[in-house]
């Protein structure tokens, strides 16, 4: 098994057994009791368990989840034909939708620029996690519509965790 099996293996599926902070667990926790996550941007070094959080938090909700790696999306017609189809339609279970974008600094400005446009069109059907090591890559626009959580351990939270 490569190791790369193992970290989805073993990845936490509930947020009780995700590492956080209590200024991240609150306002995950939120979104699980609401059952729809707000438009979130979760930042932070590598290997911080920003996507493996992300994952909890949609399984914990049942979310029926549209996945994306940012630096494989290339264009606006990415945008169309993916995300923008999955957020737009319906869902006859009636679970919550969500576009986890992962490396989202990945994403050409022109595709931020649009995506801005669709999380606006779909406000109200689908959020939006954007997850990145960069978040100064994330343009403005995009910001301004997110929870913004950031992932960096603070010195006086260690013992806390």
């Amino acid at each position: 098994m490569a190791p790369h099996d193992w970290t989805h293996k073993y990845r936490p599926t509930l947020l009780a057994e995700c590492v956080l902070p209590p200024r991240l667990r609150r306002p995950l926790d939120r979104m699980v009791a609401d059952r729809f996550p707000k438009n979130t941007l979760i930042h932070g070094p590598v290997g911080t368990g920003k996507t493996a959080t992300t994952h909890a938090l949609c399984g914990q909700i049942g979310a029926d989840v549209f996945p994306v790696n940012g630096c494989l999306q290339k264009g606006i017609g990415d945008l169309r034909s993916g995300v923008a189809e999955f957020a737009t339609t319906g869902n006859v279970y009636g679970r919550p939708k969500v576009v986890v974008i992962d490396e989202a600094d990945g994403l050409t400005q022109d595709y931020q620029n649009a995506l801005r446009g669709v999380m606006d069109k779909t406000a109200t059907n689908c959020s939006f996690i954007l997850v990145t090591s960069t978040p100064s890559a994330i343009a403005a626009a995009l910001h301004s519509r997110c929870l913004a959580l950031d992932c960096r351990t603070r010195p006086d939270e260690e013992a806390a965790i």
